[in-house]
């Protein structure tokens, strides 16, 4: 049943099925394939965990249809497509360009995130010292690792913070997912530039990769207007 509209005489459209409806087997399908990537990651069972890899972002694509407002369930498709890019490509380029190729496809997928998140920035400001505070000391740390893509770096690292911080007008589920894709790049910049590194970084790379996607992509779907069926920005910073 479609929720009531909010006053008399207002159009409202079907929102997206839930998790009790047609929605549900496209979440479980996501969640089957983040359980067998990551424990075969953990295994070191790479025949495996490789194609369920580049599974993620299309299956996730499949939830991401559910988004209600059109314009941003476009981008969303368009930020998934490239980070299935940034999934799949480094595996067929020369070792000199694997890194190359994951900043660019990230890098278009994080544009493409702040173009569909922007009508809906949060009315957040202190996320925003938070983050700048932790992107100038995380870029301070591995810049001097960084060679000739330090540049690459800094303009990664504000795309990155711009979409953790936009993310944030999604609700609940935008803060932690925008909080974990920071950390998960974050990792994988400190893996690239540094000498750090800990047992099984991969696998926390990709679980933090993994569930910031999901919550994302949960947020879209339940977006400003969703219970309404319309489509609501939130313009400026309260």
């Amino acid at each position: 049943m479609s929720p009531a509209p909010d006053s008399p005489g207002q159009s409202v459209s079907p929102g997206p099925p839930g998790l009790g409806q047609s929605g549900a087997w496209r979440w479980w399908a996501y969640a089957g394939i983040v359980v067998i990537q990551l424990i075969t990651l953990w295994l070191g069972v790479h025949r495996v965990s490789v194609p369920a890899q580049m599974l993620l972002m299309p299956v996730l694509a499949l939830a991401a249809w559910l988004a209600p407002e059109p314009r941003l369930r476009r981008l969303t498709l368009v930020a998934l497509f490239f980070s299935f890019l940034g999934d799949t490509l480094p595996r067929f380029v020369s070792d000199e360009l694997v890194l190359v190729v994951l900043l660019g496809s990230f890098l278009v997928a994080h544009v493409a995130w702040i173009i569909a998140l922007w009508p809906v920035r949060p009315p957040r400001p202190w996320l925003l010292v938070v983050y700048v505070a932790y992107a100038v000391g995380m870029v301070t740390w591995v810049l001097p690792g960084a060679g000739a893509l330090a540049p690459a770096v800094v303009v990664y690292a504000t795309a990155l913070t711009s979409t953790g911080l936009l993310a944030s007008g999604l609700g609940w589920s935008g803060v932690l997912g925008g909080a974990l894709f920071i950390i998960s790049d974050s990792m994988i910049a400190v893996q690239n530039f540094t000498a750090f590194a800990f047992a099984h970084m991969d696998v926390a790379i990709m679980a933090t990769y993994i569930l910031a996607h999901g919550l994302l992509v949960w947020g879209v779907t339940r977006s400003p207007g969703t219970r309404t069926g319309t489509y609501t920005p939130r313009h400026g910073w309260a």
